[in-house]
């Protein structure tokens, strides 16, 4: 029977029961393929969070701005190691002593660590920072 206008009906002559015209086995195997599809996505979201969460970070520059977020990236569980010119740097061995977890390299030793790479240099600088890190290390990264 018919009604217009009743349950799921936005236009008249819906049927009252929604599922009337379907067999249980078919209603049963996509509310199944529901449940697969919502579990399989759980995972994948479950298994991006794990693979974001121990990332190895390369911070390409060794100034405020990169002693910055190499802290906050070790803070949040990341390995960090900071690319520089000079390594031995007071400055950089200074921030490393004082940082728990990070270490200090040369831009190219940076860059092959990380998995993501963190450019924290001048604009006027990041020509010359990818040459000496070398491009090779940039392939398949984030940057």
């Amino acid at each position: 029977m018919r009604r217009p206008g009743r349950i799921f009906g936005l236009f008249a002559g819906a049927p009252t029961r929604p599922f009337a015209h379907t067999s249980k086995s078919s209603v049963w195997i996509v509310f199944v393929s529901f449940g697969m599809l919502l579990c399989k996505s759980l995972f994948s979201v479950r298994v991006l969070v794990v693979s974001l969460s121990h990332m190895k970070v390369a911070i390409l520059g060794s100034g405020d701005v990169g002693q910055t977020l190499g802290a906050g990236f070790l803070k949040h569980g990341h390995q960090v190691m900071m690319g520089t010119r000079d390594p031995k740097k007071e400055e950089v061995a200074k921030w490393v002593k004082e940082t728990p977890g990070a270490t200090a390299g040369t831009f190219a030793e940076a860059a092959s660590f990380g998995e993501l790479i963190v450019l924290a240099v001048l604009g006027k600088a990041v020509e010359s920072v990818v040459q000496l890190a070398g491009p090779v290390n940039f392939k398949g990264k984030t940057l």
